[in-house]
């Protein structure tokens, strides 16, 4: 008996180079992020993004390193990933830019 799969991806045709924003560079958002008093969750790596974008020079490994030493900012582990609020971000920032 010789039975043919569906093919899955007919019709699929992939993005080109250049259109749309890959998933890692999105903000993981509880609700969404435009109203005031909701809560946007930024993994270490999109923490790390972000760091960079007000100017400060950060590696990829350093906010793993300062919570090792508990050194860094506030964060939470949801399905073993260390998630950010970008409040705790910005309120750490300016304790050390102080």
């Amino acid at each position: 008996m010789d039975t043919k799969l569906p093919n899955i991806w007919a019709g699929y045709t992939a993005p080109k180079e250049g259109e749309g924003v890959s998933k890692q560079a999105q903000p993981n958002t509880l609700n969404t992020p435009s109203h005031k008093g909701e809560l946007t969750y930024l993994t270490r790596f999109q923490a790390t993004q972000w760091f960079r974008d007000q100017g400060i020079p950060t590696g990829n490994r350093t906010l793993e390193t300062y919570a090792i030493n508990k050194r860094g900012p506030k964060f939470s582990v949801i399905h073993n990933r260390a998630l950010y609020k970008v409040d705790d971000l910005q309120v750490w920032l300016q304790k050390r830019l102080k």
